[in-house]
């Protein structure tokens, strides 16, 4: 089984080989592990690659949007398969998951707090959705100007500003049928994650147009320790991407157990595993498990951990929809 995974920051690998990043030390660490990626386009179909930069990397650059254009660029010449964007590329990828073909990605911002900085920005989600980026995380760093994060205790809510990004990101839905833009509240505050979940379920149409995850972390982030925001987010079928490694889950049996507390709670009305994912973040987490060092050996695991069907919807299901949703299937 080869998995989906909603949270990869592909291009940092090279971070001190390239001059897309400015070295720091949060860079040269993420260089270090880069060993975990080993065999990563055989074990992962699908994957969110991530467009991002350290805050202070961000603050350097006179054009955040230029900058963010360069990292696009670089993916779509170097990543070695192909972008999922529309709906033409669906039934290639169908195609290519069933014959083992080439790992296909589909483009994220990792912080859009660090682009959308004044009342004008937002204008500018439209020309990066055109590009064919499909997954905004609101939130990297705390204090920024779209809600609070989870980060030193920045425990402010929705900004307007993060308001109207997320009206302008559902405004970018093409259609019943048509692509569309994935939120990813990964990182914010639990007040911050609480009153999106307030402003999505505000209008049910919201919530068809903006398909919404977690990608990446475990139980004990902020914003899902919080019991009211997971039930809600499983409620309205947001995905769930949990990562296998420090700080999210100190152990394989615990990443397990997270697994199956959130399996008891009810997606869409049903409880079971439809709405987890994985979302691996290896180049980010602070240790992985042992057993659990590469995308290969987390899908071995998971497949000598649960049933079959139940392992393949961890590993591939819950993540794939959502993606192939946002692709306009």
């Amino acid at each position: 089984m080869r998995l989906v995974d909603l949270h990869c920051n592909w291009l940092l690998q090279y971070a001190g080989e390239s001059t897309l990043f400015e070295p720091d030390g949060e860079y040269a660490l993420a260089v270090a592990r880069r060993g975990r990626l080993d065999g990563y386009l055989q074990s992962v179909a699908t994957a969110v690659l991530v467009c991002a930069r350290s805050s202070a990397d961000w603050a350097a650059r006179g054009d955040r949007w230029h900058a963010l254009g360069s990292l696009i660029t670089r993916y779509e010449a170097e990543f070695a398969g192909r972008l999922l964007i529309g709906q033409d590329d669906i039934p290639r990828h169908a195609e290519s998951l069933r014959m083992g073909g080439l790992c296909y990605g589909i483009l994220a911002i990792g912080g859009l707090d660090q682009l959308v900085r004044e009342p004008a920005d937002p204008d500018a989600l439209a020309r990066v959705f055109d590009r064919g980026v499909r997954v905004f995380q609101l939130v990297q760093s705390p204090g920024g100007p779209l809600a609070g994060s989870a980060e030193s205790r920045d425990d402010r809510g929705l900004t307007a500003l993060g308001r109207d990004c997320l009206s302008r990101l559902a405004e970018l839905a093409q259609g019943a049928s048509g692509p569309r833009a994935i939120v990813d509240l990964a990182g914010m505050s639990a007040i911050a994650t609480a009153e999106t979940l307030d402003w999505l379920s505000a209008d049910t149409n919201r919530i068809d147009r903006l398909p919404v995850i977690w990608s990446r972390g475990g139980l004990g982030d902020p914003g899902l320790a919080n019991h009211d925001n997971l039930a809600r987010l499983s409620s309205i079928g947001g995905v769930i991407g949990l990562s296998p490694g420090l700080p999210n889950h100190d152990s394989p049996d615990a990443l397990k157990t997270a697994i199956e507390s959130i399996a008891a709670i009810p997606f869409q009305g049903q409880t079971g595993y439809e709405g987890i994912a994985l979302g691996a973040d290896l180049l980010g987490v602070e240790q992985t498990l042992p057993g659990l060092e590469n995308t290969q050996q987390v899908a071995t695991w998971l497949g000598k951990t649960f049933d079959r069907a139940t392992a393949k919807m961890l590993g591939q299901g819950a993540g794939l929809r959502v993606l192939l949703r946002a692709a306009g299937g």
